[in-house]
């Protein structure tokens, strides 16, 4: 990190293949000490293992709804944290995807409620279910 120093580091939370742990502790201190997004994909881990996402310094992660939590296909769980947020709003050029603009997507689940998709309800049942 040091001689590449990265915007964003990734990592798979546990492997879906052999279902090994990709352990968090401290990667979160690390990626602030060189100013690094943390992401994490939790596809495997979500509904199957605790997921402590504060506490590691987890900037953003995101699952599906069909494996771990064994609902039907489609949904897809996200989590941005403020500071994650906050490099967002900061950018100098326009996202280029309207579809994962996050900008757009905060508008559209908070107090603005800016119309971007109808969202597929009955995916959302069966995840509370």
């Amino acid at each position: 990190m040091e001689t590449h120093p990265p915007a964003v580091l990734a990592l798979v939370h546990p492997k879906t293949s052999t279902g090994s742990g990709e352990p968090l502790e401290g990667v979160g201190d690390l990626c602030c000490e060189f100013n690094c997004l943390l992401l994490i994909n939790t596809v495997t881990s979500l509904g199957c293992v605790p997921i402590f996402l504060d506490n590691c310094g987890v900037d953003l992660a995101y699952s599906c709804s069909q494996k771990g939590l064994c609902c039907p296909p489609g949904a897809s769980p996200f989590t941005i944290s403020v500071r994650a947020m906050d490099k967002l709003q900061r950018r100098q050029n326009k996202v280029a995807n309207w579809y994962l603009d996050m900008n757009l997507l905060a508008k559209y689940w908070g107090s603005e409620r800016v119309y971007h998709h109808t969202a597929p309800i009955n995916l959302y049942y069966a995840l509370r279910e």
